[in-house]
């Protein structure tokens, strides 16, 4: 299969990513695999959240998925780069942030590795409109080279809930890390904090003394309003540092050539 564009001129900085993306694309929608079905309408379904309730059950029919077992979708950009892919029913999925390779895998998958990569939530194969939603929260979260894939099961329903909040709300917790984020060093005690059980285990993340970080995180207090260590204070710090990520992502940004990751 063969694809191209043409141009007068000389060729521009980003013409052979373009091109190689391109090929792609056309590859997965009509390249190896097809039958005869309508692949684009089926798998579109699937991750469609406003399909009929029979439109789901035909879909996954068409496409071999077995109603008693549970799948997950994986979401990358057409820019990813894959050390080994996953086999699987897949096709491009226009989303508002742009074009998305996804690929439906069983729930216990065969490892991957890919970047940047999300893999959503386990879900029945008439659900996974779920698990794409939250396979494109996962894929926002990713930061290569540091963190080039994430599961949404690595942040228990946290992603799914993040699936489900409008921008509105979303901004509401983004504003509130904001008046943390003025410090110098609070995004990175705040992922400390998020990710260890106690202050001591955090001061070791950051290589820090146990009262230098005590008093990052009585400031912390103060700026957000509430105590970020006690009761549900932790899971909304947890939640607005998500949200404060997700604002920030430039993960589905096209590479500079010669800069993929």
């Amino acid at each position: 299969m063969t694809v191209w564009l043409e141009r007068d001129n000389a060729p521009w900085a980003n013409d052979a990513i373009i091109l190689e993306r391109l090929a792609l694309a056309v590859r997965i929608r009509h390249g190896r695999g097809r039958r005869e079905i309508d692949n684009r309408r089926h798998l579109g379904v699937l991750t469609e959240r406003g399909s009929t309730p029979d439109e789901p059950l035909e879909a996954s029919g068409a496409h071999g998925l077995v109603a008693a077992r549970r799948y997950r979708i994986v979401a990358a950009p057409l820019f990813a780069v894959w050390g080994g892919r996953p086999s699987g029913p897949e096709d491009v999925i226009g989303t508002r942030f742009g074009p998305i390779h996804v690929v439906v895998v069983p729930e216990a998958y065969e490892p991957l590795r890919g970047s940047p990569v999300g893999v959503g939530v386990a879900a029945a194969a008439h659900g996974l409109d779920r698990s794409f939603r939250s396979a494109l929260v996962a894929l926002r979260l990713c930061d290569p080279p540091r963190e080039p894939m994430v599961a949404a099961d690595a942040y228990g329903g946290l992603i799914e809930l993040l699936a489900e909040t409008d921008d509105d709300a979303q901004r509401d917790y983004a504003d509130t890390l904001d008046r943390v984020a003025q410090h110098s060093w609070a995004l990175e005690t705040v992922a400390a904090l998020v990710t260890t059980q106690t202050v001591r285990e955090a001061a070791r993340v950051l290589n820090v003394h146990h009262s230098t970080l005590q008093a990052r995180v009585d400031t912390i207090r103060i700026d957000l309003g509430f105590d970020p260590l006690q009761g549900f204070g932790r899971t909304r710090l947890g939640t607005a540092f998500l949200v404060h990520r997700l604002s920030r992502s430039t993960v589905l940004d096209m590479p500079t050539p010669g800069v993929m990751v």
